[in-house]
């Protein structure tokens, strides 16, 4: 077993119902924002870990990908330059991505390409508000 550091932001409980609606099982929605096996270095600053209000992003693109794990994930393609300022941010901190960085939200996992049944959600808002860290165990 080794350590990773995670953090992620709960999509907001009317926008996961959105999602729901058009067909994902997923109990609660997030988006990630760092997944590192490097453990950050230094002081976090404090509105990272506390959110103010909610932020929006929108959906522009529905995706299929493999997924490290095989399992294969469909995934909602946001567009929020935030997010990306966010992982930015984590990186500047020590920590590293295994892959590049999309802001993104599951919609399935392991269900193979669902992509069509999602292709309505394409310009809708998707609000998020909490944001969350934690250091993981992982394989």
């Amino acid at each position: 077993m080794s350590l990773a550091f995670y953090s992620g932001i709960y999509v907001t409980d009317s926008s996961t119902d959105l999602l729901r609606d058009h067909g994902s099982p997923l109990v609660k929605h997030h988006a990630t924002l760092v997944f590192s096996r490097k453990l950050p270095v230094g002081k976090m600053r404090g509105f990272m870990i506390g959110m103010i209000g909610c932020i929006v992003a929108e959906i522009i693109a529905i995706r299929h990908w493999p997924g490290a794990d095989g399992r294969g994930y469909t995934v909602a393609i946001l567009d929020c330059g935030l997010f990306c300022d966010w992982n930015d941010y984590f990186l500047s901190k020590g920590c590293e991505n295994d892959f590049d960085y999309i802001p993104h939200i599951t919609l399935d996992k392991g269900m193979g390409d669902t992509t069509e049944k999602y292709q309505g959600l394409i310009g809708m808002r998707v609000g998020f508000d909490q944001q969350y860290v934690e250091i993981m165990n992982i394989k």
